[in-house]
């Protein structure tokens, strides 16, 4: 077990042992060239410009990628370009917004890198501030039952969705006509953006109604919020839902693992490439986890899609953290931020503790002077709100060719403080030690402050300066940038921006110029109806050369306006900027323009297509900031028809004339890029992709890239959290017990169904005891449980329970309730337990009875075992129980309703009831026997009608 000592201690001693030299500054910068905060709203297009500068003394082919929030979408497809040494360009990334993308500031992170040697590599950041936006729906979830009985509970689910951005606090209320119940679970609860969450409803229908048709369960979500000045609410009514047959869950915690061969080449010739990865927690806790890459050998030279050989691997607990083989190793963005290369590194990292700490070693694989890192940090949280890091690192270059080897001490101290909610700080100070022969020291600093005022401003502020002798990441540069966003009405926005970016600090002469650029913009944005949104900015760029004898002076004033929409399937954006440049050492003023479109469309969710273009002036100056050269027009396809299948294609033209080479020909080029995966049924996947360039030239270049991916996943121990439940459901009074196809086993609001031998299983459930419940319908009206009470079963942890349901014919018992006149001999009337003689024989008959003998509107109940069933004979006296199990019935008929001075015969009793007997029976309602009493005593005299007199 490490221990946070023994780390700290042996951090110093590697820093103590490494020697002194120097460092490589970035060879490959990006930073941003448009302000480092906007404000755009869910769904809508924006646009970013990057600033890429290749500062290293080879031509390299740079490949770009984005990082964004889960569901941002890139309108114009990124392609690989080259840079030549020395020079830099501009390049346009567009995105579009999740429509339920959360409120708040999000970061999207463009980063470049070297396809020859993953070292050259540099990442710039956006913020991107999302406002507010509330929206509600609710819908059911699965399908309505046909009937539902009067007075009995019955269950549905409904799905409430977040389709805003914000979170929401819900409450959820409903109701049922004339005198029925209603129950949701849960009522009330926090609802993430873009979540949804099933609620459970459950009700009981009025027990004096005669149906339930059009009678609907009216349910209302509602939150402390407005929407077009109306309280925020989601409505709806259903009359019923049933619950999703599932059996859980995989009862083993499993390790997911991917074979990979892939087939790659370009026109000169191919190559094979076999790949092993896995990702995925090692423990049923999900706290051990291991993530490991093995592919090989290297492909990176057949084409653009090409793959370098990679072996890595990382580990992570609670405790601690292991990281070995070929990936990117960071310390601090000011000494060395994710370094690729091959390398071993610890970190220790106690829960609830104060201290952490981490060590790591890497080395170059591809570049031409080798550079390899010794780095360590130790970190201190003296309150949730507050992190403090001191960084240490040794880099040593060897020597190669006129170069001589090299190493140099960087020291530096971090911090990161969250004062409030949404207001972030991040500092950092460093210093470095350099042995060769100049002053050979060198600090540099950074500092990072986010945050939101007053509910509606947000700002972000950047600076970072690292001196000429710094031997860190940066060197010999300054950059700092201020961006601020505030309200000017409910529905105008406006923003602020400025940035200034310094190279050459000292001004030294063999470093060539020293360029001073400053960057102002300020500009407002107005939110229309119908999802129409409009911005209008100011943008200032001033560049110029800071040697006595300058090199370059000029200044750059661009108007830019831009309209679209988003709305439904279809969102579009345009954009038009004016810019006037006035180089002031050539004496030259140039106006042009530039026009932008983007537009997405979405006819189905499982069919994107995105078009983008841009056209203007193909010939401001190479150092334009404001505008850019030459036209392109592009677009994409994502095509995802089902579950198993994908596939997209790329397109982008080119077209450009160097106008600082007039004698060089106009570049016209067009990339492609498709491809498309398919799963196959034993979910294997093949996935195809190429990529190709033309140029007007004659140059062009073909890469395809065939893969082949075995998933794997393997089983590393039984839950022991939960247990399952197997069974079989079968006929018991058939030869060789067949099984039940298609029967619906419920256990704990889950269900299941057998398969073809009868078979059922619930792989995950909980310990405790559990009641089987087999829906008869899916069995037939024939046949029944042999014992009802067998259903119960018990489930442990990391154990399957065995519980099978055998099932027997039905029986069924029917009879008539009849009225015995009153001249019938009870004597030859008597009926027998399962038959019928004399004259109830002539009664149960419907055809022999008349029919104002047969008692209707008697209450006939039977039991057995707890199972007690009722029943009300008809207008004609007759009744019908179904699907009786075997054994002896107790039944009993209510006297409620029988005639004046009637009785029953018997009232109550019992049945032998035998599987498949069709039993039937009479009772007998008898007049009862009234006796006349004569009194012998009195007088009895005439009287005379009234009036008359004797």
């Amino acid at each position: 077990m490490f221990k946070p000592p023994f780390l700290i201690c042996t951090l110093f001693l590697m820093m103590s042992l490494a020697g002194i030299s120097s460092a490589r500054s970035l060879s490959i910068l990006a930073r941003p060239a448009s302000p480092e905060l906007v404000e755009v709203e869910p769904g809508e297009i924006f646009t970013m410009s990057f600033r890429v500068t290749n500062s290293a003394d080879t031509r390299e082919e740079l490949t770009e990628t984005l990082r964004m929030p889960e569901g941002w979408r890139v309108v114009m497809p990124m392609f690989e370009f080259y840079l030549e040494p020395g020079s830099q360009t501009t390049r346009l990334v567009v995105v579009q917004t999740a429509r339920t993308a959360p409120a708040g500031t999000h970061e999207i992170a463009y980063t470049v890198t070297s396809l020859r040697d993953y070292t050259l590599t540099d990442t710039a950041t956006v913020g991107a501030v999302l406002p507010d936006v509330y929206n509600l729906s609710l819908v059911v979830e699965g399908s309505a039952p046909e009937q539902v009985i009067a007075g009995e509970p019955f269950e549905f689910n409904v799905r409430l969705s977040n389709e805003g951005n914000s979170e929401l606090p819900v409450r959820v209320k409903a109701e049922l006509p004339a005198e029925g119940r209603v129950i949701v679970n849960p009522d009330s609860f926090h609802l993430g953006p873009g979540k949804s969450r099933i609620i459970k409803v459950t009700a009981r229908a009025d027990p004096a109604a005669y149906k339930l048709q059009r009678q609907h369960v009216h349910l209302q979500a509602a939150a402390d919020k407005e929407k077009d000045g109306r309280p925020l609410s989601a409505r709806l009514s259903v009359p019923v839902d049933i619950v999703p047959l599932v059996a859980g869950e995989d009862m083993y915690y499993r390790y997911p693992v991917e074979v990979t061969g892939y087939l790659g080449g370009d026109d000169e010739g191919r190559s094979l490439q076999l790949g092993i990865q896995g990702s995925g927690h090692l423990d049923e806790a999900r706290k051990r986890r291991l993530d490991f890459v093995l592919q090989g050998p290297d492909q990176q030279d057949k084409g653009a899609l090409g793959k370098r050989d990679e072996y890595r691997a990382h580990y992570h607990e609670p405790l601690f953290s292991v990281s070995a083989g070929d990936r990117s190793y960071a310390l601090s963005e000011l000494t060395s931020w994710y370094r690729y290369g091959r390398g071993l590194g610890v970190d220790v990292h106690p829960p609830d503790r104060l201290f952490g700490a981490g060590i790591y070693y890497v080395k170059d694989r591809w570049s031409y002077q080798k550079r390899s890192d010794t780095a360590g940090y130790i970190s201190f949280s003296p309150q949730p709100w507050a992190d403090l890091r001191l960084n240490l690192m040794t880099l040593h270059q060897e020597s190669w060719k006129t170069m001589p080897s090299s190493r140099d001490h960087i020291a530096s101290l971090q911090g990161k403080f969250n004062f409030r909610r949404d207001d972030n700080l991040e500092v950092e100070v460093g210093c470095s030690k350099k042995d060769r022969g100049r002053t050979g020291r060198g600090t540099a600093w950074r500092s990072v402050y986010r945050g939101k005022a007053f509910n509606d401003v947000h700002y972000s502020f950047f600076g970072r300066r690292a001196g000429p002798d710094f031997a860190g990441r940066y060197n010999d540069t300054a950059h700092y940038s201020g961006t601020v966003a505030f309200p000017i009405s409910k529905e105008i926005r406006g923003s602020i921006s400025c940035s200034r970016y310094d190279s050459n600090l000292d001004k030294r002469p063999e470093r060539g110029a020293a360029s001073r650029e400053n960057f102002y913009s300020g500009g407002f944005r107005i939110k229309m109806p119908k999802r129409w949104t409009m911005n209008m900015d100011y943008h200032f760029y001033d560049r110029r050369d800071a040697q006595p004898i300058p090199t370059l002076e000029f200044q750059e004033h661009g108007l830019r306006a831009g309209l679209g929409r988003s709305a439904g399937p279809l969102s579009y954006r345009g954009q038009v900027r004016r810019v006037q440049t006035n180089d002031r050492l050539a004496g030259e003023i140039h106006r042009g323009w530039n026009y932008d479109f983007f537009t997405t469309y979405m006819p189905a969710r499982t069919l994107f297509f995105t078009f983008n273009g841009s056209f203007g002036d193909n010939n401001p100056p190479a150092d334009s900031r404001l505008l850019r050269r030459g036209r392109n027009l592009g677009g994409s396809v994502r095509w995802h028809p089902a579950s198993n299948f994908s596939a997209y294609l790329n397109y982008s033209r080119y077209d450009q004339k160097d106008i600082d080479q007039p004698h060089r020909e106009r570049v016209e080029s067009d990339y492609y890029r498709a491809g498309l995966e398919y799963r196959l049924p034993n979910n294997h996947r093949v996935g195809f992709d190429i990529w190709r360039s033309e140029e007007n030239q004659g140059n062009s270049r073909t890469s395809c890239f065939l893969k082949y991916t075995i998933p794997l996943s393997l089983p590393l121990g039984r839950k022991k959290s939960v247990g399952s439940l197997t069974g079989r459901v079968y006929r018991s009074d058939e030869p060789g017990n067949p099984g039940v196809e298609g029967a619906v086993i419920y256990v704990d609001g889950t269900a299941t169904r057998t398969d073809g031998s009868g078979r059922f299983t619930f792989e995950t459930l909980r310990p405790g005891e559990y009641s089987l419940k087999l829906d008869e319908r899916t069995i037939g009206l024939d046949w029944v449980p042999v014992d009802p009470s067998s259903t119960k079963v018990t489930v442990a942890g990391a154990v399957t329970a065995e519980s099978s349901i055998a099932l027997t014919k039905a029986a069924t018992l029917s009879g008539r309730l009849i009225v015995v006149p009153g001249n019938e001999g009870a004597e030859n009337n008597r009926v027998t337990k399962n038959s019928v003689v004399g004259l109830g024989e002539k009664y149960v008959n419907s055809d022999a009875a008349p029919n104002d003998n047969g008692l209707g509107n008697i209450l006939v109940e039977i039991s057995r075992l707890g199972d007690i069933r009722r029943t009300v004979t008809n207008n004609e006296g007759f009744f019908l129980f179904e699907q009786l199990q075997q054994g002896e019935w107790a039944f009993k008929v209510y006297d409620h309703n029988l005639p004046e001075q009637h009785d029953l015969e018997e009232a109550a009793g019992t049945i032998s009831v035998r599987p498949g007997e069709k039993n039937q029976t009479i009772f007998r309602v008898l007049p009862r026997v009234r006796k006349i009493r004569f009194i012998d005593e009195g007088v009895v005299e005439a009287v005379p009608p009234s009036g008359n007199k004797p």
